[in-house]
């Protein structure tokens, strides 16, 4: 799989090879081997205009995922996951969680959309719950060092 990181915003510093090492250990669990993933953390302004421009919603999300998979190469991902750092940022203090843990939940929640979880009904949610709770205490367990160094912030 290869991983590509855009920066957009200026809220946290990200380590792109930390990053990229922590995202392949979360594709394998998923099974998504090959192909191309770009990640891109931006703040709400850029989210919310793809979100108005692709899906017609107009307010910002904390993560859009699309599947840019080319139809004569299924087998091969090809996608890309926009993240609200803004929006990471405002939950993470609703919610009282670590940045970080809130930013990967949304790596996490856009993978399993590409994976093909919805999350639509109650029931899609709740199995998509347990499925981001469950990537969470694996990479925790197996992966601590990786979880907690791919970014570094200071709160505003």
């Amino acid at each position: 799989m290869k991983i590509a990181v855009r920066n957009l915003q200026k809220i946290v510093k990200i380590n792109r090879s930390c990053l990229k090492n922590l995202v392949k250990k979360i594709c394998n669990f998923l099974n998504l081997n090959k192909g191309y993933l770009s990640l891109v953390f931006a703040d709400n302004e850029v989210v919310k205009e793809l979100n108005r421009r692709y899906l017609k919603k107009n307010n910002p999300t904390d993560v859009l995922a699309f599947d840019l998979t080319d139809n004569f190469q299924p087998q091969e991902l090809s996608a890309e996951v926009i993240i609200s750092v803004e929006k990471a940022e405002e939950n993470s203090k609703i919610f009282s969680t670590d940045l970080r843990e809130e930013l990967l939940l949304y790596i996490i929640h856009g993978l399993l959309h590409l994976s093909g979880f919805e999350d639509k009904t109650s029931l899609q949610k709740k199995e998509m719950r347990k499925k981001e709770k469950e990537i969470v205490v694996y990479l925790h367990k197996k992966e601590k060092k990786l979880f907690y160094s791919f970014l570094s912030y200071s709160s505003r």
